[in-house]
């Protein structure tokens, strides 16, 4: 059985994806050794090529804005008047993040549009192998049960926990490695310094991603 994760656009605008593997009982990052597959219903991926879509002109939007605020800051508008100026929280998150970076507005555009997109990717992941370690309807019926060579049956309304998935997963979480580069790339802008705003930022996102982290079950 493959499952399809998501459908990413690489930087050349390509499309790609990323899957997974039923063999037996478990899910693995790489097919099955007998070479069997066996086919699963109900799996769109017209449906998650139009959620990259969308996620992809999201992040636009963001990079335009952060753009804007740049030529702002370039204008004279300090910090606090930038602030004063933003009618909700997002707002006020996106500007004390690029009041926090350097460079030109098509650098900081660029920088600010590609972490949009990275990030929703790995959102995208993690909600696919959740969806993914799921057991799939009629599977546990379809077959005939003989009570005499049978376990006792495991209740399948349970929400998948961190565990779980790395059980049905090979002890592989795709979603880990990603997480664990973005916890090494909020520490690297840690150590590049800024003001208190800045900081506070940065340590507020590396929890996030922690706490994220636990809940998977990322070793």
């Amino acid at each position: 059985m493959i499952l399809s994760l998501i459908v990413m656009y690489g930087p050349s605008g390509s499309v790609f994806a990323q899957s997974l593997f039923k063999c037996g009982n478990a899910y693995q990052d790489r097919p099955c050794e007998n070479g069997k597959l066996e086919t699963i219903k109900g799996i769109s991926t017209s449906s998650r090529e139009a959620e990259s879509g969308a996620a992809d002109a999201a992040c636009s939007r963001r990079g335009n804005d952060a753009q804007k605020i740049v030529w702002q800051r370039e204008g004279g508008l300090t910090l606090e008047q930038a602030l004063s100026q933003a009618s909700n929280s997002a707002r006020r998150n996106l500007i004390e993040e690029v009041y926090g970076e350097r460079g030109t507005a098509a650098q900081v555009r660029s920088r600010i549009e590609n972490e949009c997109i990275a990030e929703k990717e790995r959102q995208a992941r993690y909600a696919a192998l959740i969806e993914a370690s799921k057991p799939l309807k009629g599977t546990a019926d379809s077959q005939p049960v003989d009570n005499r060579i049978q376990p006792k049956a495991v209740p399948t309304n349970v929400s998948a926990s961190g565990a779980d998935i790395r059980q049905r997963t090979g002890g592989k979480n795709p979603a880990c490695a990603d997480l664990s580069m973005k916890i090494e790339e909020i520490k690297s802008l840690q150590r590049t310094g800024g003001d208190a705003r800045t900081m506070e930022g940065y340590s507020r996102k590396l929890k996030e991603t922690q706490q994220l982290m636990q809940q998977i079950g990322c070793a």
